[in-house]
């Protein structure tokens, strides 16, 4: 207690994940998968002694998630900043606090183990209730997943018909519903299978005109928890079509069985309504990418790329990347220029950006272009693969990299692969997915959950 120093322990009770360090201890509230944690963080120091700052969801996800497992150093961190030599000033919700360097070693050691965990529960959540495709969208507080969108009138029926097949009311294959307010609950025995929700209204994210309903998806972390006390250790153990439903099943269900049977048992009361049958059901939201898995060519990387170069585009100008995810995406894609006919290839335009790259991260990411400069003689083919290998030979000399020089290097690739005739292989192809995997993954999460909380 002199010293003022922690014991360091690591544990875990329920959803309570606790890291201490000497310096500083961490506890965690974790979500079971889509709902809201919190954290709260203590400091050994005597002179702070008493200071117990509290962070709630948005400001876990928004500030500090990026840069996990990097030295306070490499400026990678959100809410840490070098102010000297060996002290930092951290900005962890309304606190701020100044640190010395073994206490921003602490407090980054605990956050990683941390934010890894809460990291990888929202991740794993996304990964086995198939929701990746959809867009998130909460009801009545609980966090849910957009479907589709019905005529208001054909919502209204299939609400009658899950009333009229109550589970309590019959023992047939579709006496599977269970009344709850205005939503739709599937489900007969232990386990639900789905919570449909509906939202009615124009919407921020919904360009339907008023008169239809939009179907979401609900998960609530109360019922996964519920499951796990029944016959399953973990509630993904559960997910399956005789047991919880995916969003993507969900959707299939609704549109090929629920629909279809609501269509020919209310024959009559549908037909009344058959105006414009093509617009009862709005289905606009399709998932954008090929699967990764079933990428044959460089070409179909493409979609893939500019969801990372943009992604790199819009992060906060003080934020750089850790150069362990750039290093192997450098390299790959250079292979695969090089493999390239320069005859297909705007090659000024790949010129230009890698131009911007030499002229330095002092021009912010808002000025790209005040970084393109008119270039003092025509580049060739050979300039632009002596300059992708220069950036892969500095790549690996450094620890952090602009996030403004990873976008401007990343057009350049995209102008390759998406307009070149390329003569690859399938090592060189495989290369370029398994590099590319990790900074899309990255790219999808800080979109989805942290770049909204900033």
């Amino acid at each position: 207690m002199d010293k003022g120093d922690f014991q360091p322990f690591t544990g875990q009770v329920e959803n309570l994940r606790i890291v201490v360090k000497p310096k500083v201890a961490v506890m965690c509230n974790l979500p079971i998968a889509f709902e809201e944690g919190s954290c709260q963080i203590d400091f050994s120091s005597v002179t702070r002694r008493g200071l117990t700052i509290h962070l709630t969801h948005q400001n876990i996800l928004g500030d500090l998630m990026m840069g996990l497992h990097t030295s306070p150093h490499w400026q990678t961190r959100r809410f840490l900043r070098q102010i000297d030599d060996d002290l930092f000033e951290a900005q962890l919700g309304q606190t701020t606090t100044i640190l010395s360097e073994e206490e921003a070693y602490d407090l980054c050691a605990c956050i990683d183990e941390v934010c890894q965990e809460y990291k990888r529960i929202i991740i794993e959540a996304e990964n086995v209730l198939e929701t990746w495709d959809y867009e998130p969208l909460h009801s009545d507080g609980l966090p849910g997943f957009y479907l589709l969108s019905v005529r208001q009138w054909l919502w209204e029926l299939m609400r009658k018909f899950a009333h009229e097949f109550d589970c309590g009311r019959g023992n047939s294959d579709w006496h599977t519903f269970k009344q709850v307010n205005i939503l739709i609950r599937v489900g007969r025995g232990f386990h639900d299978h789905a919570f449909i929700w509906p939202k009615t209204g124009i919407n921020s994210w919904s360009l339907l005109p008023t008169g239809y309903v939009h179907l979401v998806c609900v998960f609530s972390d109360r019922d996964l928890r519920w499951v796990e006390r029944g016959d399953v250790v973990s509630w993904k153990q559960a997910v399956g079509p005789q047991g919880i439903w995916t969003a993507r099943y969900t959707k299939k269900w609704i549109l090929e069985d629920f629909i279809p049977k609501v269509r020919a048992y209310y024959a009559r009361d549908y037909q009344a309504h058959q105006c414009e049958p093509y617009l009862d059901i709005r289905d606009d939201y399709q998932t954008k990418h090929i699967p990764f898995r079933e990428i044959s060519e460089p070409k179909q990387i493409a979609a893939y790329l500019h969801a990372v170069q943009l992604w790199l585009h819009c992060r906060p100008s003080r934020i750089t990347v850790s150069t362990l995810l750039l290093r192997p995406y450098y390299a790959a894609f250079r292979d695969l220029a090089q493999q390239a006919d320069p005859s297909t290839i705007n090659i000024s335009y790949i010129a230009e950006n890698l131009r911007a790259v030499e002229a330095g991260p002092e021009c912010t990411r808002d000025k790209t272009e005040s970084r393109k400069s008119p270039p003092k003689y025509q580049w060739t083919y050979d300039d632009v693969m002596n300059s992708l290998d220069q950036h892969v030979a500095r790549i690996n000399q450094s620890e952090y990299e602009d996030s403004s020089n990873a976008d401007l290097i990343s057009r350049a690739f995209i102008a390759i692969v998406q307009e070149g005739a390329i003569s690859f292989s399938q090592a060189q192809l495989n290369a370029a997915k398994q590099a590319l995997l990790p900074l899309w993954e990255q790219s999808r999460f800080e979109w989805r959950y942290v770049l909204p909380n900033q």
